[in-house]
């Protein structure tokens, strides 16, 4: 699982969003079908856009360089 994929988890989580709904709240997110969102929570597919990285950030109050950063290490979750 790469850095972004973990990360995207990880936001859903901190949300309190339970894991069967991680795809459908993600495509809410992006405005994204619900497959991309799944693509994007499984590390399929394409990388996370540009357009989807702003949006992320803005809606998580992150920096876009954050998003491939090591969120649970900065926020000390094991």
């Amino acid at each position: 699982m790469d850095g972004v994929t973990r990360n995207i988890r990880y936001l859903l989580w901190k949300e309190g969003e339970e894991r069967r709904n991680w795809e459908t709240e993600l495509s809410v997110w992006l405005g994204c079908f619900p497959e991309r969102a799944a693509d994007l929570l499984e590390g399929d597919g394409e990388a996370l856009t540009a357009k989807e990285g702003e949006i992320l950030a803005k809606k998580t109050g992150l920096k876009i360089g954050e998003l491939s950063g090591d969120l649970l290490a900065v926020h000390g979750v094991n």
